[in-house]
């Protein structure tokens, strides 16, 4: 299938990169118009440490340059981590005047059974916002997740893993927290699973909730 215009929809800067990275890459080499939206740009996980309340937003501009995301395409938004269903509706409304601008014809969203609260209100208010025309699909993040199971698959290719790795270089913070899930080893070894599982080198595995052809 091939997508004109994707929405990738991140709770918190850097969850796509992490899940998606390499998806964006290949997408966006094929000549997908992507669009990037972090609800949260963290800026109260960096209070008392020696960076910027800002530096996160920096690092996930670059880290999105690095997958060939345009910075036109990109949104960042500053609602309470961990405290996003307090603010639900407004993120509804955050995402329908996205819809409205972009009018995407597939989001890339948390996962339904995500075990972060502010990730299942993302999924949930996303849900709401796109059922009808648009085609969705859960991304993984088995650090989040109790159990995943794939049904939709990206081949990618050692050109999109490098990139991939490249942007997630770009959060020093988050390598500065020592975030297990951002090692090389573990990116690979995922995407080696995936891989596995249609025959290919490497791939990132979704679990779809509507697709439109």
């Amino acid at each position: 299938m091939h997508f004109q215009k994707i929405l990738a929809i991140s709770p918190h800067t850097d969850d796509i990169e992490l899940s998606c990275g390499a998806t964006v890459a290949k997408f966006i080499s094929e000549g997908t118009e992507l669009y990037y939206i972090a609800l949260s740009d963290c800026q109260d996980t960096l209070i008392n440490t020696q960076f910027k309340n800002d530096t996160l937003s920096r690092e996930c501009r670059s880290a999105l340059k690095t997958l060939g995301v345009k910075e036109q395409n990109i949104s960042i938004h500053h609602f309470t981590n961990k405290l996003f269903f307090s603010e639900s509706r407004k993120i509804f409304e955050t995402l329908d005047a996205l819809k409205a601008k972009i009018k995407p014809d597939l989001i890339l969203i948390p996962d339904l059974e995500e075990t972060h609260q502010d990730h299942k209100t993302v999924a949930q208010e996303a849900l709401t916002v796109f059922r009808r025309n648009t085609s969705i699909l859960c991304y993984e993040q088995p650090w989040n997740n109790i159990s995943f199971s794939p049904n939709f698959f990206v081949s990618v290719t050692e050109k999109n893993i490098t990139l991939k790795m490249k942007a997630l270089k770009k959060y020093k913070t988050q390598f500065n927290f020592n975030r297990p899930y951002l090692s090389e080893e573990f990116i690979r070894g995922l995407a080696s699973t995936r891989g596995i599982q249609i025959n290919e080198k490497y791939a990132e595995g979704y679990r779809v909730i509507k697709l439109i052809q």
